[in-house]
């Protein structure tokens, strides 16, 4: 997860990040604000003394009228570096607020590498009494927690009680309704693994960025840290095991490697700091030679006590003031600018941020391994706006396909970690060779062969799913996305259309899984005033491979994002649940 865009905040963040994945522009309605609320020449962003608009308090209106924020590689020499606002783990989109990937502890919301906003527990730290409770997500603490939310959180999408999470082979479907065409195609079972279906996402690397070929990872503890040791070895054994070839070797990132551990002696955690005041630190104490001499291919990695709070901007709009790690985010990863030598270019080195938020180790390992990932596969993030997904010219491994990028909604962000997070808790797992829990990240070659595209593969888990069959381009425009063009529906306010949905798995499940489906907006965003704008009507709730169901959506009210809304189809068979989105646009 990023900082903003990793600002891996709020939901909302998320969906506008994955909007604006497609490249569309963002209009400027303000001067550039950095990762403190401040704009360039260092007011403060918003209107009034206390960062809310000087006519008034903060209504989802303003929410839609959002300065840019400019993510940049600064450069390190006499002065303090600018805020690179990257990968936050991302904004509820993916990792983390302003200055790099963050991962939420929920790795939801934020911006970029952030977990969805949830509470450590699992629990959806700020929804409101009638929303949702299954969804969660930024490298908060995410499904169901923000993005890189730690792994003891409930499962994504749980269906409502009462629903069935499942049944035998030949359990009978349910009646067909009115809402579908009594003439469809209802396919059949089949034992033909994987039957026809709409392709999964492709993560891209649009920009043409770099990798790191040769990465190390260099931790940073404060004195008096009990897991030092711990970390070390948890670091070692990571970087021999099969899970980084598994996770990294496809998108071109070399061997891991350990550089050993600099200890902060003398020096005192701070009760709270900033994503920004980071990025400064960071690359201070790199241009000095504090973590020994400076090496670009490195991932130098700080762990901060459970005293410390790092806050991050809001990935919504600074009026709502910074988000809170452990709160809405877990980690995040992010990239500052270095000059070396007086004159000489500026070099960039990758960093990652933990926050250490329960006291069970294996909670901050899941949350650095996926911030390890996306450093190595996405290390030069430079995103020229907050509410952008193009990543910058540098960007790598960024976001998913233009034709998918609904999916940068679903899981708070598109790096290869953030796109795992809907999988929690299954998504993460203790490698008998690492000792220590680790997050299965998101693996083209897996997807493209129709198999759980979180690696490493899970030997003997059949993976199975219900895609919805989306026939159209689609283009929409808004002011926070600027124009986006992916694949969708066309439906106008006020009518229906009925959609078919193709069942797969790549192998026997024993029997039909149940299929449910919601406005992903509202239960991703609902503590920022979404409300419900789509309604939902299914033939049958139960298949299996080769089969097809028939989806019939009404969109009940206007959006808000230029007429697009975004749902969410989510298949249950036993404790075990995947998920899939899609777009409908109102015109």
């Amino acid at each position: 997860m990023r900082p903003p865009r990793s600002l891996d905040a709020t939901p909302i963040l998320s969906v506008i990040l994955l909007l604006a994945a497609c490249g569309g522009s963002t209009a400027s309605t303000g001067t550039p604000s950095d990762s403190n609320g401040k704009d360039a020449n260092g007011a403060d962003a918003g209107g009034g003394p206390d960062g809310t608009p000087a006519d008034g308090p903060a209504t989802l209106q303003d929410v839609f009228v959002v300065p840019d924020v400019i993510h940049t590689d600064a450069t390190v020499d006499t002065g303090s570096p600018a805020d690179a606002l990257d990968d936050a783990d991302a904004l509820p989109f993916g990792d983390a607020p302003s200055d790099g990937d963050v991962s939420l502890v929920e790795d939801a919301p934020l911006i970029k590498d952030a977990s969805i906003n949830d509470a450590p527990d699992g629990s959806l730290a700020d929804a409101p009494p009638d929303a949702p409770s299954d969804g969660a997500s930024p490298e908060a603490l995410s499904d169901g927690a923000p993005l890189d939310a730690p792994p003891d959180g409930p499962p994504l999408d749980a269906p409502p009680d009462g629903a069935p999470a499942g049944g035998p082979p030949d359990a009978a479907p349910d009646a067909p309704t009115d809402a579908a065409a009594t003439d469809a195609d209802n396919g059949m079972p089949s034992t033909a693994y994987p039957a026809q279906h709409p392709p999964l996402p492709e993560l891209v690397n649009a920009a043409g960025g770099l990798v790191l070929k040769t990465p190390t990872i260099r931790l940073i503890v404060y004195a008096g840290n009990a897991d030092e040791t711990a970390l070390a070895t948890y670091a070692q054994r990571l970087a021999a095991s099969a899970y980084w070839a598994a996770t990294t070797q496809e998108y071109g990132v070399g061997a891991l490697s350990y550089a050993g551990t600099t200890v902060l002696t003398g020096e005192t955690p701070p009760a709270t700091i900033t994503s920004a005041e980071i990025h400064k630190w960071m690359g201070q104490k790199i241009q000095s030679g504090a973590f020994g001499a400076p090496d670009p291919q490195a991932i130098y990695t700080i762990v901060y006590p459970a005293t410390t709070t790092i806050q991050q901007p809001n990935p919504v709009n600074a009026i709502f003031g910074p988000v809170d790690s452990c709160t809405n985010f877990g980690g995040y990863h992010d990239n500052v600018g270095v000059t070396l030598t007086d004159g000489g270019a500026s070099t960039s080195f990758a960093y990652a941020v933990l926050a250490t938020c329960t006291s069970s180790l294996d909670d901050l390992t899941a949350v650095m391994s996926h911030e390890w990932v996306e450093a190595a596969t996405d290390p030069e993030v430079t995103a020229t706006g907050v509410f952008t997904l193009s990543g910058g010219p540098n960007a790598a491994y960024y976001s998913v396909d233009p034709d998918h990028v609904v999916w940068n909604v679903l899981s708070s962000g598109g790096e290869a970690g953030d796109l795992c997070q809907p999988e929690r808790p299954e998504a993460i797992y203790t490698p008998p060779d690492v000792g220590r829990a680790v997050q299965r990240t998101w693996s083209n070659q897996l997807a493209a062969a129709s198999h759980d595209p979180c690696a490493p593969d899970q030997a003997g888990v059949p993976f199975f799913d219900s895609a919805p069959v989306l026939d159209e381009t689609v283009t929409f425009t808004s002011a926070l996305t600027g124009k986006i063009t992916t694949k969708g529906v066309t439906i106008p306010v006020g009518q229906s259309r009925t959609i078919e949905v193709d069942l797969f798995s790549d192998g026997p499940t024993g029997g039909p899984w149940t299929v449910t489906a919601e406005d992903l907006l509202y239960r991703n965003y609902a503590a920022n005033g979404f409300t419900k704008s789509l309604s939902f009507q299914w033939d049958r709730t139960q298949a299996a491979n080769g089969e097809k169901l028939h989806l019939t959506i009404t969109v009940t009210a206007p959006s808000l994002l230029g007429g697009a809304h975004t749902f969410v189809i989510t298949s249950t068979l036993g404790t075990r649940r995947y998920q899939g989105p899609g777009v409908v646009v109102e015109q």
